[in-house]
């Protein structure tokens, strides 16, 4: 039986369907929202409370995927007792209960472990987290090393989705320049997205390569967010006029952003033999969606 951890979110949710359309056996947790087939493999779970007795009922689990948490890198700063209490604390205590058994925890991490001065980071790379969103995850990572034979840790960049409403980096993107709002984008941070199906390939392609270790994942293409917003632009034929070339210094953030969160992806690739999808591609796959919905662009 697999676990996700965080199924009614972003990636849980990709990562539940996925393995239930395989045919597995795989329960989800959620918190403040559902998701579809919780009536029957769902388990409420609230990390601010430390109560995992629905968890350690469960017969057959193998696997325990970790998607939840608070994410928002500011809000872990200005939330510190609350972030770290459900991000370090009760997950650990949860993993806890697994450390003398055969279940294998599968952990998603960051690329905010690292600091963020070199490009494309690599496993090898030490971390060395400048924010507090960045430093809880790797306390949890060690934990993990220290505590497990067998993990997974996959630390990611900026994920993001194609369908619309999913809230996510060019979907959100699309719709304002659709509706001719001013994008403000960044042009001296380095990033390189990943499509969220990916994510969900490389992890299947890990768990049932039996590849454990930390790997690193992150898109084919590096680009600033400057580039990767006109990029979008022309794909649809939007006008880019309403992009508007910035500074991260010109954002008023708590917790200082990385310069450069590439990642480098060899590793998980070797492993796994996926092919990471392009950025031109998820473009395609937008707007192949959204003609289905009968939504024009541009």
């Amino acid at each position: 039986m697999f676990l996700i951890v965080g199924a009614s979110g972003f990636i849980g949710n990709k990562l539940y369907n996925h393995f239930k359309s395989k045919g597995l056996d795989v329960k989800g947790t959620y918190y403040s929202k559902t998701f579809k087939g919780a009536e029957k493999d769902g388990i409420y779970l609230d990390f601010n409370d430390s109560d995992f007795s629905n968890i350690l009922q469960l017969k057959g689990l193998t696997h325990i995927f970790l998607c939840h948490g608070m994410t928002g890198i500011d809000e872990c700063k200005i939330n510190r007792d609350i972030s770290y209490k459900i991000n370090v604390t009760n997950t650990t205590e949860l993993l806890k209960n697994f450390t003398y058994s055969n279940v294998i925890p599968i952990y998603l991490s960051t690329s905010m472990v690292y600091r963020g001065t070199k490009k494309n980071f690599a496993e090898s790379d030490t971390p060395a987290p400048s924010t507090e969103y960045g430093k809880q995850k790797v306390e949890v990572e060690n934990y993990i090393t220290k505590e497990f034979n067998k993990y997974i840790i996959l630390r990611l960049t900026k994920v993001y989705g194609v369908e619309k409403d999913d809230q996510t980096l060019f979907t959100s993107w699309l719709d304002s320049l659709i509706e001719h709002k001013t994008i403000y984008s960044a042009d001296d941070i380095l990033i390189s997205p990943i499509f969220v199906m990916d994510v969900v390939h490389a992890l299947d392609g890990l768990v049932f390569g039996k590849y454990y270790g930390i790997f690193n994942l992150g898109g084919q293409e590096t680009l600033t967010r400057y580039e990767c917003s006109l990029k979008l632009a022309k794909f649809f034929n939007l006008d880019s006029s309403f992009i508007q070339r910035c500074s991260i210094r010109d954002f008023n953030f708590v917790e200082p952003r990385l310069r450069y969160s590439a990642l480098n992806s060899s590793k998980v690739i070797a492993a796994t033999g996926i092919k990471l999808t392009s950025l031109e591609d998820s473009f395609k796959l937008i707007k192949k969606l959204r003609n289905k919905r009968g939504l024009e662009i541009g």
